[in-house]
């Protein structure tokens, strides 16, 4: 429920021919910069807020201040002071700015930023109590710094953190809209609709860092009424989401702080570092045993072209093309990542469809559907959110850093999504959602369960056989067959193909393989085939991904033998990797560096410690002439 941040009334900036300028950057709110999932960097401070709004008045004459917020707090919370000590209230809430206000000039703000500060100090100083720098100690505080503190780890909500919300949460709104809103043009307010809740940066989406007040400006009441103010209609902008996550989230942990009973306010944070530097599992419980979030999603749903698409050739007989719709396992796809922004990345909770068409619009951001699940390095496709799983989980990353970027273009990889039994796209329009999301139910518990048997062309009874001969020339015999020739070549050609199980395929594999073709100084390597793989099986046994994708038992071979068709005889190494560097395929690995870098990578891309990769006589006996050769 908070308004546009830069609302209020006319200040003497705009008099002064500046208009909304550079600010004091809001204390929690500066260098608010979202970053990938992960922990704070190296040399990265989530606490440390750089103090530049002397900017709006010219150069700087000394360097920005960076102000360790986290250490402040604590001392004024040792002294039973809090955010008071600093920030404004308008209407019982903080506004994360700081609290001296309305400098007329230069001298005046750096009067105002002193006084405050360096009194704090001295009253500290007086008590004999450690104190930040004091008057005439400028460098102490003005210090250039070489290192970027502005980006950590972000703290947006994932799903874990929502369940927790979800349980401690509840007003005249209800649960979900305590947070969730949307504006009511009619009644010029926002207000909650249950079943149709947006993720917050759905409508909060910039990311510009201007604070809620400034040196020019107060903050303004209309921050925290039920009214929208008229510069927020004028301009229809929403505050950024570094905004209102500070000024929603900070103050509802306070309050709660001060109300929850039996102490459990003390588990809201309220400090840089508790949102900042978050544990991997800041709920407390695995995401696999996280409640399931409803808004009336389905559990599955056919990925196809919507109806609505100007490329949809649903009229035309050449939709045929087009490739069959995707069942989606919605369900199974929410407890594999930490929120709902991992696939609906404006937070939207929208169809992809609804922005990605068969042919790319502005709408979209220039990105077909085609491209919105195939880009192999967009961590937002399809495609490329496997790859990334694959490549981040040591069990998997050992095959499959090997892989091509490029999605091999096999079209029996492309069935495993794209199932042969959807119906085609025309049939998809006229169902409903519900029975749309059936069917996809229906198609998920039956893929992969029924052998797909080859579609025979209509067999003639009669044909010829032609035989080319440098002696005889050309023969030609023509051949019937009876139809009980007929009937038997079809049994044939129709009989279900045998399920070779992987446990199988590893019995009857090689137990060791000697690899002894460079043996020349080192000894031979008994590289301990079967072993390796059944390894390999066991760590994606129980992987829904890795089940999904190795639908042939042979795929358990590709991780080594990469480039020869699946298949339970593979070729050697030694069949592709001959000479290095030559004419043919001067980019092909030697047999000795396709060796090292396949065994020795996987090593540490599977976190294998023993044995070391760069320990030669693990793997290899040492000979006596390459001991000579190296005491010389």
């Amino acid at each position: 429920m908070f308004r546009n941040w830069r609302a209020g009334k006319k200040s003497r900036g705009r008099k002064a021919g500046i208009m909304y300028p550079a600010i004091i950057l809001v204390l929690l709110a500066a260098g608010f910069v979202w970053a990938n999932k992960g922990s704070t960097q190296p040399g990265k401070s989530p606490d440390l807020i750089s103090i530049n709004s002397m900017q709006a008045f010219g150069p700087l004459e000394l360097p920005p201040v960076d102000f360790a917020h986290d250490l402040h707090t604590q001392v004024l919370a040792g002294r039973g002071e809090g955010c008071a000590s600093c920030h404004p209230q308008v209407k019982d809430n903080f506004v994360f700015t700081f609290s001296g206000l309305s400098a007329e000039g230069k001298e005046e703000a750096k009067t105002m930023y002193h006084a405050q500060c360096v009194s704090c100090h001295r009253t500290e100083n007086s008590q004999g109590r450690s104190s930040g720098p004091l008057e005439g100690e400028c460098r102490s505080c003005h210090q250039k710094t070489s290192v970027d503190k502005s980006v950590y780890a972000g703290a947006g909500m994932d799903l874990a953190l929502h369940a927790k919300h979800v349980k401690y949460t509840e007003d005249k709104y209800g649960t979900c809209g305590t947070c969730h809103h949307v504006f009511d043009p009619k009644g010029q307010e926002l207000i909650h609709i249950q079943g149709q809740e947006l993720g917050c940066r759905a409508c909060h989406q910039k990311e510009e860092r201007i604070a809620l007040s400034s040196l020019f400006q107060s903050p303004d009441e209309s921050l925290f009424t039920p009214r929208i103010s008229a510069e927020y209609l004028a301009g229809m902008e929403p505050a950024s989401w570094s905004q209102v996550a500070h000024l929603a989230c900070v103050n509802c942990h306070l309050r709660f702080r001060e109300t929850a009973p039996n102490g459990q306010g003390q588990k809201a944070p309220v400090s840089c570092r508790s949102c900042h530097e978050r544990s991997e599992d800041p709920a407390g419980s695995s995401q696999a045993t996280v409640p399931r979030l409803k808004r009336g999603q389905p559990d599955a749903a056919l990925i196809s072209p919507g109806p609505d698409d100007p490329q949809t050739v649903l009229q035309d007989p050449e939709h045929a093309s087009l490739m069959q719709a995707v069942p989606f396992d919605h369900k199974l796809h929410e407890q594999s990542v930490d929120a709902c922004r991992s696939c609906h990345h404006q937070s939207r909770l929208e169809s992809c469809t609804t922005c990605h068409k068969l042919l790319a619009s502005e709408k979209g951001g220039m990105i077909s559907l085609d491209q919105a699940m195939h880009t192999v390095d967009s961590e937002k496709s399809c495609l490329g959110c496997h790859r990334e799983k694959t490549l981040n989980r040591p069990e998997c990353a050992g095959c499959h850093v090997f892989g091509n970027k490029e999605w091999p273009q096999d079209t029996d990889n492309c069935r495993i999504c794209h199932d042969p039994k959807s119906p085609h796209h025309k049939e998809l329009a006229s169902l409903s959602s519900k029975e749309q999301s059936a069917l996809a139910k229906d198609l998920l518990l039956t893929r992969g369960k029924e052998p797909t048997r080859p579609e025979l062309m209509p067999l003639p009874q009669e044909f010829t056989i032609q035989l080319d001969s440098e002696v005889l020339g050309s023969l030609s015999f023509p051949v019937r067959l009876s139809s009980q020739d007929m009937a038997e070549l079809r049994k044939r050609l129709t009989k279900e193909p045998e399920q070779t199980r992987p446990q199988d395929l590893i019995q009857e594999m090689p137990r060791t393989v000697t690899i002894e073709r460079l043996a020349d100084q080192y000894g031979a390597v008994d590289f301990p085939h079967a072993q390796i793989a059944d390894s390999l099986q066991k760590g994606m046994a129980e992987d829904t991904l890795a089940q999904a994708f190795h639908q042939s038992p042979f795929t358990l071979c590709q991780g080594c033998h990469h480039q020869s068709p699946p298949s339970a005889n593979p070729p050697a190494c030694a069949s592709c990797h001959g000479k290095p560097f030559t004419e043919q395929n001067p980019g092909r690995l030697g047999l000795k560096a396709a060796y090292h870098t396949m065994c020795m990578d996987c090593h540490d891309q599977m976190k294998i410690t023993e044995p070391a990769n760069t320990d030669c006589s693990a793997c290899h006996e040492q000979k006596k002439s390459r001991i000579i050769s190296d005491t010389k």
